[in-house]
């Protein structure tokens, strides 16, 4: 009787060994299934401890790549900004000294001083709208790091420079910086 209870407990043995070793297999499968079919290869950071380190730091870089894209574009439409405002701010300077010229002569009536008055007074406006723009932030394009406006008049209606001496800088990646813009005075 005892020869045959080993003989049952030897097979039963080698029959819950082999249904272990075929539920492991299957799990194997699955997870190889699953890895086929999402196409990564790393399902837990235990996997593979380096591959699972090294995608955390191209993640990282990935997401400081895309700040430091944000902040060129940021800067890039602020540079456009300026750039615009100063050409608007050139063709009214050039279109003030076409009218100071014109008022310079002797032969023009007081009716055309007056005109000349009035557009230069417009041109005035302009200026002080253009050294005010706002960049995409909405600071002033001109004003340095001040909040409020670049330049403000005073009670005889001369803008006076309002903002900060400097203009900051924008961080690019690699330890690259790039100026915002440039100040009023600048």
């Amino acid at each position: 009787m005892t020869s045959n209870a080993t003989i049952g407990g030897g097979t039963s043995a080698f029959f819950d060994r082999a249904r272990m070793d075929m539920n492991a297999l299957r799990r194997a499968a699955e997870k190889t299934q699953q890895r086929l079919s999402t196409g990564e290869r790393l399902e837990r950071s235990s996997d593979n401890p380096v591959a699972a380190s090294r995608l955390r730091s191209l993640a990282r870089s990935d997401r400081l790549a895309e700040v430091d894209k944000r902040n060129a574009d940021r800067v890039s439409d602020d540079l456009s900004i300026a750039a615009s405002a100063l050409q608007n701010m050139a063709d009214d300077l050039t279109r003030a000294r076409e009218l100071a010229l014109w008022a310079s002569n002797d032969t023009i009536s007081s009716e055309q001083r007056a005109i000349i008055g009035n557009e230069l007074q417009q041109l005035h406006t302009s200026l002080l709208a253009n050294a005010n723009a706002r960049s995409s932030t909405g600071h002033a394009t001109f004003g340095g790091q001040t909040g409020g406006p670049a330049y403000v008049t005073d009670a005889s209606g001369a803008a006076i420079y309002a903002g900060t001496p400097a203009s900051g800088t924008s961080h690019l990646g690699d330890r690259q910086t790039v100026e915002r813009g440039l100040t009023g005075p600048e």
